[in-house]
């Protein structure tokens, strides 16, 4: 038993040695990387294409002149929020964001990963939490599991993942590390096939909408990210996009979500925050789509010239 004991406090004890020296070593060899005021985008790029899925399948920058897509599939408005903030921050050549806000964004359904514990939650937290300038921030409960160890690793220094850590400091010691490196930063990712039957289209817009009780509900936290979305407008241009949806997809918005995205896009406008395009009913054919709510390749050449088309026509002069 006292084997056992010394045993027990001697692998404890070089634990916790090979967890301090290697935090030490992070602090130094790693948090500077990882630091979001490092993150430096090419000089020409002045528009950045920024939000979830519907703006990464459905924009292609390549049709929007000095744009950057940095959109990625998942990304809740809150962390888009924090990391569109930074990176506006350390690169004063952008002068406008364009981001997909629909119905859709209204939905509960995403509070179950926002510091809720499970997996999903934890890697959103574990990939953005770099981006917090907020210890502060109402939103982010102070007692989570997953705040804990986001904060261990990006303001303690402790690497969780090693292998991923160790290949940053080695890309960085050479002088080949860039933002694009980086999994949060994301970028245009066109879809190839075609999803579209009323049954996909409308059990897609059940889990956007309704909970298991099928009712209603409207994510107080999505409201307070998207209007400090709107809020960057003190910086930028901010462009609104409702990206095409399927018609049969449009029918099942239920009324009490769409009341409530008209009047918060309704008040945007009015108080000068953003500029708003509708494109929710754009005339695309079903061969055009990926599924109810997200564009294919085809789709998206077709409504990103028609995009950029209308920036340049409206916004962009507006500006000059």
């Amino acid at each position: 038993m006292l084997c056992y004991k010394k045993w027990l406090t001697l692998t404890f004890a070089l634990s916790s040695l090979i967890i301090i020296s290697l935090s030490i070593l992070s602090r130094f060899f790693l948090l500077p990387i990882y630091d979001v005021n490092n993150i430096r985008l090419e000089k020409n790029i002045d528009t950045l294409i920024v939000g979830a899925s519907h703006g990464e399948t459905g924009i292609n920058p390549k049709y929007l002149n000095n744009s950057l897509s940095i959109t990625l599939s998942g990304e809740q408005v809150f962390w888009t929020y924090y990391k569109v903030k930074a990176l506006l921050r350390n690169n004063p050549n952008i002068k406008r964001i364009i981001i997909p806000i629909s119905p859709i964004h209204l939905g509960a359904y995403t509070d179950k990963y926002f510091f809720t514990g499970n997996s999903g939650s934890r890697e959103q937290a574990m990939k953005y939490y770099k981006f917090i300038d907020d210890e502060t921030d109402p939103l982010i409960p102070l007692f989570n599991s997953d705040r804990v160890l986001s904060y261990l690793k990006f303001k303690a220094g402790i690497p969780f993942n090693y292998l991923d850590d160790l290949k940053f400091i080695l890309k960085n010691m050479l002088g080949t590390i860039s933002y694009k490196d980086f999994d949060y930063i994301g970028g245009w990712s066109p879809q190839l096939s075609n999803n579209i039957s009323r049954k996909s289209i409308e059990t897609k817009a059940r889990f956007y909408f309704y909970d298991e009780n099928r009712e209603v509900n409207v994510s107080p936290i999505a409201l307070e990210s998207i209007r400090r979305i709107f809020s960057l407008s003190s910086s930028v241009q901010v462009i609104v996009i409702n990206t095409p949806k399927h018609k049969i997809f449009r029918q099942h918005v239920p009324k009490k979500i769409k009341q409530k995205y008209d009047s918060i896009i309704e008040n945007a406008i009015d108080n000068g925050q953003i500029q708003y395009i509708d494109y929710s009913d754009f005339v695309l054919n079903d061969i055009n789509f990926y599924d109810g709510d997200h564009l294919n390749k085809s789709g998206s050449d077709i409504f990103s010239k028609t995009l950029s088309s209308d920036i340049k026509k409206s916004f962009l002069k507006k500006q000059n």
